[in-house]
């Protein structure tokens, strides 16, 4: 939102310079403005002072600068995603580089739509592109773009899983970036060798190069690099039975992840302590990753749906704004029309009423147009407690069904020891009959419950006032449908007994057993 605005702002101050400028600084100034807003990734605002300056120099007729725009904006679409809007761009820009044979210019264009294509999952086309830079590069002595265009085709096989031909390019692309003095893309190359490497259970040598991608990013101190080659490093220690070197890195991972408050990383080195915890045989601390990791995943899908909506409102804004300053400018032509009314004729006066139809019709359709993405935005609000609702219910189930695992495994230690150590078997009893839906969780439950169905509990109560608690999380439960085998999990009773409970709630409220989930249903 804060780019949105801030664009806006800049757009105007640019515009009232470069209309008092002269040609071409006009166009530079419109263009330093949205280079600017590209490179932090406001690319809404950039697109939009590109396209302002695209039309003035449509009006020159200047290609070359045309080219240069188009390039930006295929940029643009390919970091939204927007790929037959950046195959469009990138196509104009290359056909635009042929007829004037640049040759770097025409590589860079070349690996461009292939990537375009490699995402678009036309792997064979975007082969075609990658080869074809690859020659080109090589016979103009390239070695620069020779290196992007292997690493390209290394992604290619990668994708195809064929890993090694991707090794072999990969490599090559590795060598030619380390002889030109590239660390951080050669760093990048060797971690992905690295795991290649251990895709094929070469441990040896993904070790080798995990090590090389770690030493260059902690010596440019890009610390969300160093996360990641850490967990990388450690993941192979672990997959080649090396628990004790995986450790540290995991912990160094994990670490740089909470400082930077970054959701991946920490996935990433949850993820490792999961598998770490799993050899080293220690199911405390597996139950308590698990539930980390639960979060994590929760705070990602949050993080992304807020963003989602983020983006819908920022959209919301910016049409508001520009229907604010088509409604300023309809009413300032409206008021010359009445201060003139009386010098014209009959004609002019019938294209004025035409006038003011047409505008109260286009201001009735952007009306309706802002009124449906407000609603847009309520939908999403709801869909997003609707997920988070569901997710909590799933991270319940999966949480009892892993509690009533640990309470096998337990009662398995509970009979090798209990002869040699009696005095624990009071200390697992009371472990094994823990909780599983506590009182805190049945709260938090409750609030996103209400969240998604914010009548249910008062009508429950208006109905029926003399429910307890326990029938309340019952009725609620059900409403989720769920199965008596997911309810008995969640609450910590057996099936048997939540078959006793729905049968003494039904004669409670005289409720026939068929139309049960349709009453309950109704709330």
């Amino acid at each position: 939102m804060k780019y949105v605005l801030t664009s806006f702002c800049l757009l105007i101050v640019i515009s009232g310079y470069s209309y008092g400028a002269q040609y071409p600084e006009q166009v530079d100034s419109l263009c330093a403005v949205a280079d600017h807003l590209y490179k932090r990734s406001a690319y809404d605002s950039a697109k939009l002072i590109y396209h302002e300056a695209m039309a003035i120099v449509e009006e020159r007729a200047d290609s070359s600068k045309m080219a240069e725009i188009w390039n930006a904006l295929g940029s643009i679409a390919y970091y939204q995603n927007d790929f037959p809007e950046a195959m469009k761009f990138f196509m104009q820009y290359m056909r635009f580089i042929e007829l004037h044979g640049e040759g770097d210019e025409y590589v860079k264009a070349l690996i461009n739509i292939g990537s375009v294509h490699q995402w678009q999952n036309n792997l064979e086309k975007a082969k075609t592109f990658f080869d074809k830079a690859l020659a080109v590069s090589i016979e103009n002595d390239d070695l620069y773009h020779a290196a992007l265009a292997y690493q390209n085709i290394g992604v290619f096989f990668w994708i195809k899983e064929m890993r090694d031909s991707s090794l072999v390019n990969c490599r090559r692309s590795f060598a030619i970036f380390e002889q030109l003095g590239e660390s951080i893309r050669a760093a990048r190359l060797a971690s992905n060798i690295g795991i290649l490497y251990g895709e094929i259970e070469r441990y040896d040598s993904a070790i080798v190069n995990h090590k090389r991608a770690l030493q260059v990013f902690e010596k440019e101190e890009d610390r969300f690099s160093v996360s990641k080659a850490s967990n990388n490093l450690a993941n192979v220690y672990l997959l080649s039975g090396k628990p004790n070197l995986a450790k540290p890195l995991i912990d160094k991972g994990l670490s740089i992840g909470k400082e930077t408050g970054s959701f991946s990383l920490q996935k990433i080195s949850y993820e490792n302590y999961l598998l770490y915890y799993q050899m080293t045989q220690l199911p405390d601390s597996i139950f308590s990753v698990v539930d980390k990791l639960m979060a994590v995943k929760d705070s990602i899908m949050n993080e992304s749906t807020t963003e989602q909506i983020n983006e819908l409102q920022a959209k919301y804004e910016s049409d508001k704004k520009e229907q604010e300053i088509a409604n300023l400018s309809l009413a300032k032509t409206n008021a010359e029309a009445r201060r003139n009314i009386y010098l014209i004729s009959t004609l002019t006066i019938f294209c004025i009423a035409a006038f003011i139809l047409f505008w109260f019709l286009y201001r009735i359709r952007k009306n309706r147009q802002l009124k449906q993405k407000e609603e847009l935005i309520v939908k999403q609000q709801f869909q997003q407690y609707e997920f988070q609702l569901k997710t909590y219910t799933d991270r319940l189930v999966e949480k009892s069904i892993r509690i009533e695992e640990l309470n096998h495994e337990i009662e398995l230690v509970k009979n090798d020891i209990s002869g040699e150590c009696p005095s624990y078997n009071g200390t697992i009893d009371h472990l094994m009959q823990s909780t599983i839906l506590t009182h805190d969780e049945w709260m938090e439950y409750k609030k996103l419950f209400t969240q998604v169905y914010p009548g249910f509990f008062n009508s429950l109560r208006k109905s029926y006032n003399d429910l307890t608690d326990t029938e309340e999380r019952l009725l609620a439960l059900s409403k989720l449908n769920l199965q008596n085998k997911e309810i008995a999990s969640m609450i910590g009773i057996s099936v048997k007994s939540v078959n006793k409970s729905k049968y003494r709630l039904r004669k409670k409220l005289k409720i026939n057993p068929e139309d049960f989930e349709e009453i309950v249903a109704s709330f």
